[in-house]
């Protein structure tokens, strides 16, 4: 699957799976672009069950936990409690956000956008809430080539980017709005530094590893 383009999306009232883009190991999604969306979840720290169902509840997932699940019918709730409350991506060789504004009604500790073992990642114009309680924004983990621009968290919270995985590098950060976020960035391999560069727009021609 390949070649998609989704754009100019209203949303509001979206109950807390998290949206799911994934392909499968060694079969990934290429080439999709989505353009001014903006979605209102419901969000929530609290069980989340199957759809249909009042006494099954779906198991709340991570970054090392979340199913393959190559033959399976595809649901939403097929991965269980996503890691994310927005988009969670996962086998995907060049994805674009333009213009992508996320949030959600209650409080949510999880990431509004996570991308494993993904190449090829813009994220432009992307403005969304999280929960003070929340790892991170944005978290990579496995990810080549990704730019990341004019972009902000749209409240306070501990990290703008996470990045994990041996494979993650090329990770250029350009004019972010860094004034609610505590920490701009968290590395789990200390070696992956100088993977990461900041761009001002004040001084575009020249590259500084952020602090």
């Amino acid at each position: 699957m390949k070649d998609i383009l989704i754009q100019n999306f209203y949303g509001s009232e979206i109950e807390h799976y998290g949206c799911s883009i994934t392909g499968i190991p060694g079969v990934p999604l290429e080439n999709i672009v989505l353009n001014n969306i903006q979605l209102t979840f419901r969000g929530s720290d609290k069980p989340l069950l199957f759809e249909g169902y009042e006494d099954r509840i779906l198991k709340e997932t991570n970054l090392t936990n979340v199913p393959e699940l190559e033959n399976s019918y595809p649901r939403a709730e097929m991965f269980g409690k996503l890691p994310a409350y927005g988009f969670y991506i996962r086998h995907v060789n060049n994805i674009e956000f333009n213009g992508v504004r996320l949030e959600p009604k209650e409080d949510d500790k999880r990431s509004a956008l996570v991308a494993d073992d993904v190449n090829g990642l813009i994220i432009n114009k992307f403005y969304a809430k999280a929960s003070l309680n929340s790892r991170s924004l944005i978290y990579l983990r496995d990810a080549e080539h990704v730019g990341i621009s004019q972009s902000s968290a749209t409240s306070p919270i501990p990290v703008f980017l996470i990045v994990s995985g041996n494979k993650s590098k090329n990770i250029v950060l350009k004019d972010i709005d860094f004034s609610n976020v505590a920490r701009k960035y968290l590395l789990e391999n200390k070696a992956q530094k100088k993977q990461i560069i900041l761009i001002r727009s004040t001084f575009i021609n020249e590259l500084k590893f952020i602090d």
